[in-house]
C-alpha cells in the first residue's frame, strides 16, 4: 500500500491459501485490513470476511456454507 505520493507504507506476503506470512509497516499509522480477493480481515476473530461468509486462512477453508447452496456445487464449504 502506498500513500498519496507513492511512498510505500504497508507491504504483506501471503501463503497460497491467503494466510499472512509477513507484514511490514513503514509507519505505525498504516492499517491495511484487506487481504487477497478483497477479503476484510477481522482483528477479533482472525477470520477474513467475504461479503457473505467467513474464510479461515490457517485452514484454507470457509467456515460457513456458501449462501447459494447446492447451486454452487456439492461441497458447500469449498472455496
Amino acid at each position: 500500500m502506498t500513500d498519496k505520493d507513492g511512498n510505500l507504507v504497508w507491504f504483506g506476503n501471503y501463503t497460497g491459501w491467503g494466510r499472512m506470512k509477513e507484514e511490514t509497516k513503514v509507519t505505525d499509522s498504516a492499517y491495511q485490513p484487506f487481504r487477497l480477493q478483497n477479503q476484510y480481515a477481522d482483528r477479533e476473530t482472525g477470520l477474513y470476511y467475504n461479503f457473505f461468509r467467513y474464510y479461515e486462512p490457517d485452514a484454507g477453508r470457509f467456515v460457513n456454507q456458501d449462501p447459494i447452496g447446492l447451486l454452487g456445487g456439492d461441497n458447500l464449504y469449498l472455496q
